[in-house]
């Protein structure tokens, strides 16, 4: 038997997608650079879309995921702190509106990728917050100069300081190895071999590490092993692999650490622990480096680089619970119709945020005009979503996406917006009568948006009678 799809008919997510892409243009009236948030939301869904199939797909979806995330906290944290809470709420607003349209209008996304999004979220959290803890550590030294200069010539410049980083970095590669998952480098076949090689190794390398260290402290006492010593110690050709070494060994047992763990934890044989994670930790890297060239200081990238650990925390928990709730609904109804609520919610937030911040003199001055009259196109646009959102939801449950014939679905849509029109026109009305009595003092436009909002109800309340 043959389930029917009950999605939101196609004429009708198109008609959705054309009005949270004017609201959007709306809302650019008022701060141009809210729009970019949009492409933001359509960024997050296109990743999230594409975290199935090889491990490199999901390596690279998570990646721009975690990036992407990124530059969307950054872009609604830093609107919220230089520009004002108006411009980071409506870069917020314009976010969500991209991921309500992306949830509409891009193909591949299932109640699966939701799910996975979801943990590819908590990973993106994770090396967030590893990424935010290095930076911390880094800026209480001084700086990335300072700190790669410690740990280049950590110990000292002498025979002390050589001693040291060479114990650290044989300690590093030590730890890395038995970090290391067996299941990552062999098969269970071969398990006895590895483990015998893998001893057989660490053990060499503490031999080989204990002769060096030795020979260098009694080299203490023979003129020419001393001379020879210090010029190494003292060498950057030296110290550097070594510095390299410490790092790289460090982070990869970290790493395998993180992985053994989330392996042993694992319930189904597709596993993409590895790819997700080394993804985010690329993909906010990659963003790292994006900030700082374009001149942002790093106090400011480490607080961002905390609340995007937050967002994708809390964020990717919501998420990978919703997707499998949604797991059981095989249809994707309850996922597009979940988009064009969430898009006509946030349209009505953009509406109310703009429209409080209009204010009405005597006379009709052009940006006042732009500012009430966007407003109002934000509530007519949110009713009209609201409205054919239900009407599409309806139609999908009972009688499918693909037995909707696309003829009433334009009698519908035009009908709706010539209800929001109507409204639209007397808010209009009513905004251009409060301004002419208004007084010569600022006062609110409120009343204005408020007559187009009882307006469109009224419009509404006529459609459905």
């Amino acid at each position: 038997m043959t389930v029917r799809d009950q999605r939101i008919p196609e004429t009708i997510s198109t008609a959705v997608v054309i009005a949270g892409v004017a609201g959007v243009l709306s809302l650019g009236i008022h701060d141009p650079i809210a729009v970019s948030g949009m492409f933001v939301g359509l960024g997050l869904v296109v990743g999230t879309a594409r975290l199935t199939g090889s491990y490199w797909r999901v390596w690279l979806a998570t990646g721009l995921c975690a990036g992407i995330a990124g530059i969307g906290v950054g872009l609604i944290g830093l609107r919220l702190a230089r520009v004002g809470t108006t411009a980071g709420i409506l870069a917020a607003v314009t976010t969500v509106i991209g991921i309500g349209l992306g949830l509409l209008a891009i193909a591949g996304r299932t109640e699966r990728t939701i799910e996975r999004g979801g943990v590819a979220a908590m990973y993106g959290s994770l090396a967030a917050f590893g990424w935010a803890t290095g930076l911390l550590a880094v800026d209480g030294v001084g700086g990335v100069g300072a700190a790669l200069s410690g740990l280049v010539w950590i110990g000292g410049t002498g025979s002390l300081g050589l001693r040291v980083s060479l114990v650290l970095a044989a300690v590093a590669v030590g730890a890395a190895v038995f970090a290391l998952p067996p299941a990552a480098i062999t098969r269970p076949e071969n398990i006895g071999t590895y483990r015998t090689v893998r001893r057989g190794f660490v053990v060499g390398l503490g031999i080989v590490t204990v002769v060096l260290a030795g020979a260098m402290s009694v080299g203490r006492y023979v003129q020419e092993i001393e001379t020879v010593v210090d010029l190494l110690a003292g060498s950057a050709v030296v110290r550097v692999p070594l510095a390299v070494t410490i790092a790289a060994g460090t982070g990869l047992a970290v790493f395998a650490a993180v992985v053994r763990e989330l392996w042993m934890r694992a319930s189904e044989p597709y596993n993409a622990a590895v790819p997700m994670l080394s993804g985010a930790l690329v993909g906010i890297g990659g963003f790292v480096l994006v900030a700082f060239g374009l001149g942002t200081g790093i106090e400011d990238v480490i607080v961002v680089l905390f609340g995007t650990a937050v967002v994708l925390g809390v964020g990717g928990s919501f998420t990978w619970a919703s997707g499998i709730e949604l797991a059981h609904d095989g249809t994707g109804a309850t996922l597009t119709a979940g988009a064009t609520q969430t898009v006509s919610f946030a349209l009505a937030v953009g509406a109310i945020v703009t429209g409080a911040g209009v204010e009405l003199q005597a006379g009709l001055g052009v940006s006042s005009v732009l500012d009430g009259v966007s407003a109002l196109a934000l509530f007519a646009m949110a009713a009209f979503v609201t409205d054919v959102g239900h009407y599409g939801r309806i139609l999908g449950w009972e009688i499918g996406r693909d037995g909707a014939s696309p003829l009433p679905q334009f009698v519908r849509v035009g009908w709706s917006v010539a209800v929001a029109a109507a409204g639209f026109g007397i808010g209009v009305l009513g905004f251009v009568v409060a301004t002419l009595f208004a007084p010569v003092l600022s006062a609110p436009a409120m009343l204005a948006v408020v007559l187009a909002l009882g307006a469109i109800l009224l419009g509404s309340w006529l459609l459905f009678a």
